[in-house]
């Protein structure tokens, strides 16, 4: 087995010598002869502009993280800019792996691949998890505001007064009373809550994330020394695309062009895709808010047989308990307590 490996591989270092390779004229292929950028096949596998715009990025994707983290430990009144700091960080991500594509020279050693799997692994499940942490901590925060709602009426109530003189119109302010609730009930958190949370566990993985950044930062000399140096050949090995299987440059055009679904021209691909996709998604919005706008007016109106039966097995469930409509009873609300623990 050993041996017809070896015999495999002089074969094929024999057969891909560069004097065994056609080496193409600047006319038949221009991107071979400039470090600008890189175009085989009618695809561009590297533009030197792109490489700039990757560092870009990053830089705002290292700089958003510092102040995600300053955000979290300044004065209260910058926390509000912690998640814009996050979105920020995200977008930025999502336009630098954007420009990358077009950075292709000779690829990624092992060692990035890992730092860029934990970095889009950190950015994703950091991600998901603060959203249910914000979750959990709505639900509780709607729990207190219900159960203080709910005293105020019954204090109205054994008071006699009138809703006005208590505030339940006047003066309630959901808003307020739901930031109340939010901070009380993460205020309340102990240092092992605080922690071992869902919160701390996104803080974690976001750092995770943004480390592998912030290392190749320091790596990446930010200068003009970038270029657009290597040319793909095919392999000496039998493919689609290379039926012969022998070593030779990859064309510079692609002799199976016009089978493709842009061969008409880029601008009627840009019509056909992003003019065409925008014009069917506003079609379809047309029809579906019409007909929502219909079937609301029908459901005030009485109209909607559906909603109709609805409202009449309602009334007819409803008739023995009018006269009890009016009573002070109340449920007791669950406690929170579980709920901000969880949190």
């Amino acid at each position: 087995m050993t041996n017809i490996m070896e015999t495999t591989m002089t074969n094929l270092t024999e057969t891909s010598q560069p004097d065994c390779v056609d080496v193409p004229s600047e006319e038949e292929n221009p991107s071979y002869y400039t470090a600008d950028y890189t175009y085989s096949y009618d695809k561009y596998s590297c533009v030197r502009t792109f490489y700039f715009v990757h560092i870009a990025f990053n830089y705002v994707i290292f700089v958003s993280g510092i102040l995600a983290m300053l955000t979290r430990i300044l004065p209260p009144r910058f926390k509000a800019y912690h998640s814009w700091c996050g979105r920020t960080y995200i977008l930025s991500m999502l336009w630098s792996t954007c420009a990358s594509l077009l950075m292709n020279n000779t690829g990624l050693p092992l060692a990035t691949l890992i730092s860029f799997a934990t970095c889009m692994v950190g950015l994703t499940v950091g991600w998901i998890i603060i959203i249910l942490y914000k979750a959990n901590v709505e639900a509780a925060a709607r729990k207190v505001v219900q159960r203080r709602l709910k005293e105020r009426i019954l204090a109205s109530r054994g008071k006699k007064v009138a809703e006005e003189e208590v505030g339940l119109e006047s003066d309630v302010d959901l808003a307020a009373m739901a930031n109340a609730a939010r901070t009380e009930i993460l205020e309340a958190r102990t240092w092992y809550q605080r922690y071992f949370s869902l919160k701390a566990l996104h803080g974690i993985l976001f750092f995770a994330s943004w480390f592998q950044i912030a290392g190749r930062i320091f790596a990446t000399p930010v200068s003009g020394e970038y270029w657009c140096e290597t040319y793909p050949v095919y392999k000496p090995v039998v493919s689609k695309e290379n039926v012969d299987g022998t070593a030779h440059f990859v064309p510079f055009e692609d002799p199976n062009y016009d089978e493709k679904p842009w061969s008409n021209g880029m601008t009627i691909w840009f019509l056909q895709t992003t003019v065409g996709s925008i014009g069917i998604a506003a079609v379809v919005g047309l029809v579906v808010s019409v007909w929502c706008a219909k079937r609301a007016e029908k459901r005030i109106s009485g109209e909607d047989p559906l909603v109709s039966m609805g409202d009449t097995a309602h009334a007819n469930s409803s008739d023995g308990n009018n006269s009890s409509s009016h009573n002070d009873n109340f449920e007791d609300d669950e406690e929170v307590a579980d709920t901000s623990t969880k949190s």
